[in-house]
């Protein structure tokens, strides 16, 4: 004889609070705070990525960068990290904008400085120098002091001395220091995506995302600092 079983209300009541309990656990947590705040990641690492104190390898290219950056006058390190911001060290990179190599030059700047094969490692190093030598000297008598003078040239590498020469007169225009990077031409350099400000009348240039350059001026400064530091393997990471 089949026999119906019927649950007690205390038992029905306990059953419907673990089914409550399992479905709340089964669901995922919800992001809190703003995405930047809660998405991490890594990625695996590429060259460049690291230094160490046995050897200090920064990339594939080190004897070619040490050669270049004497010739420059800087140090090695900080010609590293500025072809790491360009290409990652990949001598085959091309940008959306037609740059190409490892100091993604542009066609027509790439030619100018000897470069027949900007994809060629060597080719395209000597003519990133020949053309940061020439930012240098075009910058020499209007910011005297060589530390600000560096990333007037960094940012002018990034975007052209053409917007840089536009920041700095906005910058005397509001009565800031025009030869002063830091809060000043890089501030009016963020300005110049700004209609009131790239529609000015000094302005020679038009619109500039401004944010590329000065973001860029900071990365390879920042890069360059972790390349010196004599880290014991353990990778410095980029995205770090």
């Amino acid at each position: 004889m089949h026999v119906k079983r019927i649950l007690n209300p205390a038992c029905m009541v306990f059953c419907l609070c673990l089914l409550v309990t399992a479905s709340v656990k089964s669901k995922p947590e919800t992001e809190t705070g703003s995405e930047a705040d809660v998405e991490f990641y890594l990625e695996s690492p590429k060259a460049g990525d690291y230094s160490n104190i046995s050897g200090k390898q920064i990339s594939p290219y080190d004897d070619m960068i040490k050669m270049a950056a004497r010739d420059l006058g800087w140090d090695w390190e900080l010609l590293a990290a500025l072809i790491f911001e360009e290409s990652r060290f990949d001598p085959k990179a091309d940008s959306w904008v037609g740059a190409k190599g490892l100091m993604q030059l542009m066609p027509a700047t790439a030619r100018e400085f000897g470069a027949v094969d900007p994809e060629d490692a060597q080719q395209s190093i000597s003519a990133g120098v020949k053309y940061l030598k020439w930012l240098d000297q075009f910058w020499l008598d209007r910011v005297p002091d060589p530390q600000e003078r560096l990333k007037f040239v960094l940012a002018s590498y990034n975007v052209g001395q053409a917007h840089v020469l536009d920041a700095r007169k906005l910058t005397a225009k509001h009565g800031k220091n025009s030869t002063i990077w830091d809060n000043n031409v890089a501030y009016y350099l963020l300005k110049k995506s700004d209609p009131e400000f790239y529609n000015d009348p000094v302005v020679t240039a038009g619109y500039c995302r401004g944010h590329e350059p000065v973001n860029h001026v900071s990365e390879i400064l920042s890069r360059a600092e972790k390349y010196k530091q004599p880290i014991t393997g353990q990778p410095v990471f980029s995205d770090l």
